[in-house]
């Protein structure tokens, strides 16, 4: 089993965040809140607003290797003949240029050189994305512990097993479906969602929940856009899609306002290294790869907030 322990409520913003002040950092050197003057125009004002406050410390990091050459194999072969290929329509779709059509079996990325002159640079990064957490990886199985917390500390811990799947377009009119099941605490253990994602938005697609206490399975709306919180949590099911809600892309309307430098949270500066079971499932967990994110509640000296990664590094 493979337990990932994963930050709820953390996305990537993609935007541009306006100051008048000249920032730079170098590597190594660690931001608090007495030269947060240096990360000034490079992070979002939420971000800018930890560091000031002493909720967060940044270590400034430098990668060691090229991230161009990690992306899997399929990627690698497949994103040449990519370029051109397809381009987003009105509804924020995938379509195939050739046939006019919603595009289905895409291999690789969709966008893999996106143009910042088109006005649907936006949703081609964002499409990359999702490519990136499902299709690109193929069937992924995960063991996931959430955690949620309070400035006392750690309040409650869940233990979530998710398992997703792409389809072959040949043989289902869908292209990926994603199985969330509650392990622990006992009080939850159980509960799940069955979902089944179409590619194009405006297709529909399924979702089934169960609850042990009901005994019986209750079809909901695949479309769950919003903010609901999740069982307490500021975890949401459109925290994946960065943007935007996950199931509803077409409500999206997205602008490129600009291009800047911005850090980026990383979890270690050099590669690290997954393994391959016998059912082809890939290990990204501590125990394969060496490397376990620590929170500040479990970092001894630790003063800013319980919930920040205290070991990883930014880079610019």
């Amino acid at each position: 089993m493979r337990f990932v322990k994963q930050l709820i409520g953390l996305g990537v913003c993609l935007g541009l965040w306006c100051t008048t002040a000249l920032a730079d950092v170098i590597p190594g050197e660690v931001i608090d809140k007495s030269n947060y003057q240096k990360i000034e125009n490079l992070v979002p004002d939420f971000i800018l607003a930890w560091v000031k406050s002493g909720d967060l410390k940044m270590k400034i990091g430098k990668l060691t290797f090229d991230q161009q050459n990690f992306w899997p194999k399929e990627v690698l072969q497949n994103n040449p003949a990519n370029i051109g290929r397809y381009k987003i329509d009105p509804n924020n779709g995938i379509i195939d240029v050739k046939t006019g059509k919603p595009a289905r079996g895409i291999k690789g990325l969709p966008f893999p050189a996106p143009n910042p002159n088109d006005p649907n640079l936006p949703m081609q990064l964002l499409w990359n994305r999702i490519f990136c957490e499902f299709y690109v990886q193929g069937d992924v199985y995960q063991l996931n512990t959430w955690l949620g917390f309070t400035r006392n500390g750690l309040e409650k811990t869940m233990l979530l097993e998710i398992m997703t799947h792409t389809f072959d377009p040949a043989k289902s009119p869908f292209d990926c479906t994603e199985l969330q099941v509650f392990r622990q605490p006992f009080s939850m253990a159980g509960t799940g969602t069955l979902a089944v994602y179409p590619l194009y938005p405006l297709e529909n697609g399924d979702r089934f929940t169960y609850a042990p206490e009901l005994g019986k399975v209750r079809r909901m709306s695949h479309r769950l856009a919003g903010s609901d919180t999740v069982f307490g949590f500021d975890g949401t099911a459109d925290d994946s899609w960065s943007g935007g809600p996950k199931t509803a892309k077409e409500e999206g309307v997205y602008r490129f306002i600009g291009e800047r430098d911005a850090l980026v949270p990383y979890l270690a500066e050099t590669p690290l290294k997954g393994t391959w079971d016998e059912k082809k499932a890939l290990g990204v967990g501590n125990r394969e790869t060496g490397f376990e994110a620590k929170y500040g509640f479990e970092t001894p000296g630790w003063t800013g907030a319980p919930w920040h990664l205290t070991n990883v590094v930014w880079i610019k």
